[in-house]
């Protein structure tokens, strides 16, 4: 578990991508949308979704010419990754910002 954890926070684009996705779980992105809601490069995102769909934290589907991502609302952590994001945004903030300001 702590392994997953450590995986999940060490990455502040990782972070953003999983607050967009957790923030709108029905809701489907492409990968250049994600990259221009958390603003971010685009091959940091590419990086990072490869990263949260090894985790299996995300799932894709391609479409035509396009791959979709959206959250795993199906994993074991979800429930609680999205209490965590919704907490932490009533308090007035991102996690991202949080993460970054309070160290690694």
């Amino acid at each position: 578990m702590a392994m997953i954890l450590d995986r999940l926070f060490s990455s502040k684009t990782r972070v953003k991508i999983l607050t967009a996705l957790l923030a709108e779980p029905e809701r489907e992105y492409y990968m250049r949308e994600l990259a221009r809601s958390t603003e971010e490069v685009i091959g940091s995102v590419q990086r990072e979704l490869g990263n949260l769909e090894e985790l299996n934290l995300v799932v894709s589907q391609r479409r035509a010419n396009a791959r979709f991502f959206r959250v795993n609302r199906r994993h074991y952590l979800y429930p609680e990754l999205k209490s965590m994001i919704a907490k932490t945004a009533k308090a007035g903030g991102s996690f991202a910002s949080k993460r970054s300001d309070n160290g690694p």
